[in-house]
This record gives C-alpha cells, sequence and structure tokens, in this order.
C-alpha cells in the first residue's frame, strides 16, 4: 500500500487551522486565491490565480441592418366626439338706398333684413359729400330683435352728404 497523496481543499473563505494536512493546496473560490502548500500552518497570505486586467480590444465592425417587420394591425376606431353647435345659414347682405342729408341734426338709418332673419354685422358707406361724422353704429329692432343695422350720422358744418346703411343677415337659429 503506497503512501497517501496530497489534496486541493476548497472553499468560499481562507483556510483555517485545522483543515488540510502537510503538504495540501487550499483554493478560496470566491477570490480566486490559493493558499500552500501547507506545513504545520497555512501560509500568511496566498496567491491570487487571476492576472490584471487586460487592455480593451478594438471595437468590431457594424452589422448590418435587419429587414423590417411586418406592418402591424389597424387599432380599434376611436369614439364619435360630441355633435357641433348649428352654424349660420341663409346668409344675406341688406343695403339701404342712399340717404341724402343737409340738416345738422342727427340722421339714424337703418337696413333691415327680410322676414325671419337677423343681423351679424353691418356697416355704411358715404355716397357723397365729404361732411359726414358717425356717431353711433349698431344692431337694431324695427320688427324682431336684432332685425335691422342702424347708423347714426350728423353733416359737418356747412357740408352735405348721402350715405347707405348695409346689414348682414343670417336665418335665425
Amino acid at each position: 500500500n503506497g503512501t497517501n497523496g496530497k489534496t486541493v481543499l476548497s472553499g468560499t473563505v481562507n483556510p483555517v487551522v485545522g483543515v488540510g494536512v502537510a503538504g495540501d493546496f487550499y483554493l478560496n473560490t470566491t477570490t480566486n486565491t490559493i493558499w500552500g502548500p501547507k506545513t504545520a500552518t497555512w501560509p500568511a497570505s496566498g496567491v491570487s490565480l487571476v492576472g490584471p486586467a487586460g487592455t480593451n480590444g478594438t471595437n468590431g465592425t457594424n452589422g448590418t441592418n435587419g429587414t423590417n417587420g411586418a406592418a402591424g394591425t389597424n387599432g380599434a376606431a376611436g369614439t364619435n366626439g360630441a355633435a357641433g353647435t348649428n352654424g349660420v345659414s341663409g346668409y344675406e347682405v341688406v343695403t339701404s338706398i342712399a340717404y341724402p342729408t343737409s340738416n345738422d341734426a342727427a340722421t339714424p338709418r337703418r337696413a333691415t333684413c327680410p322676414a325671419g332673419k337677423k343681423t351679424v354685422g353691418g356697416g355704411y358707406t358715404e355716397t357723397t359729400g365729404s361732411g359726414m361724422h358717425i356717431l353711433a353704429e349698431g344692431p337694431a329692432t324695427v320688427v324682431s330683435a336684432n332685425d335691422s343695422w342702424s347708423v347714426s350720422a350728423e353733416r359737418i358744418v356747412g357740408a352735405s352728404f348721402s350715405f347707405t346703411v348695409t346689414a348682414i343677415c343670417v336665418s335665425a337659429l
């Protein structure tokens, strides 16, 4: 019968007294450090089996682009939005006759929309002269609320003029 051989022991911590016999080696598998050979005791320090980190290698070349994937399926239809408010209809522009004025008093004149329509705006045009001073303009009522556009004008001293009034009419909503 031959003599016992030597053993390589291992663990996750450094070797302690009472582990192994003379001639054994011990590997710490956590730090990759080896101790030995053991005499009556383990050496004070082990030898790392891991060398220093090497230098970084050069970058490899980029790979080719992959092909496009198949188109995805359409998403579900969205819900309908809320109903919008009604718009205007029956748009019509009404222009009054030319009103001549030769006095200094304020002269209110109107353009009236057809029955069932309301004004949404208006204006005036001086058709003759150059002596008109506008005092006021805006919606007015002849038969029903806001069914006409009114302009109040006066002449500038010594001048006479004539003007027309325009109403922008729409059907009542």
